[in-house]
């Protein structure tokens, strides 16, 4: 699994095991179309999962800043995720009021799949 790196949007990879890995989040997602880069890289991720029976573990604490754009990706991976299965945990700041806010409308996908976890960390928690 490669990073990933478009504009000021980075996503740092690390292997946590052979069945769980890490998607790191960091920089700002403001462009106004990231499905161009996102999509094609965030596909690759849940086919590599599902062919490796892979857990995702996405990290959203130190993004600074991602658009409502960048939130309709995000739902369209977690619905593909649903679809094949493949366990994905979506973590964020619980401190940071945009990312509480963004993602509050994620965690639906966590009643409607237990595949699907979204749960906040606060700053104290270790990541």
């Amino acid at each position: 699994m490669r990073p990933f790196a478009s504009g000021e949007l980075r996503i740092d990879v690390i292997a946590l095991s052979v069945t769980r890995f890490r998607l790191d989040w960091r920089g700002r997602s403001a462009s106004r179309a990231p499905g161009v880069d996102l999509q094609p890289y965030l596909a690759a991720v849940l086919t590599e999962a599902r062919n490796t029976q892979a857990t995702i573990e996405m990290h959203f604490e130190a993004l600074e800043y991602f658009n409502s754009s960048t939130v309709a990706v995000l739902i369209d991976f977690v619905r593909a995720a649903c679809g094949v299965k493949v366990p994905v945990t979506i973590s964020y700041s619980a401190e940071v009021r945009w990312q509480r806010l963004s993602f509050q409308a994620l965690q639906v996908f966590s009643l409607m799949d237990q595949h699907i976890k979204v749960a906040p960390i606060s700053a104290s928690a270790p990541a």
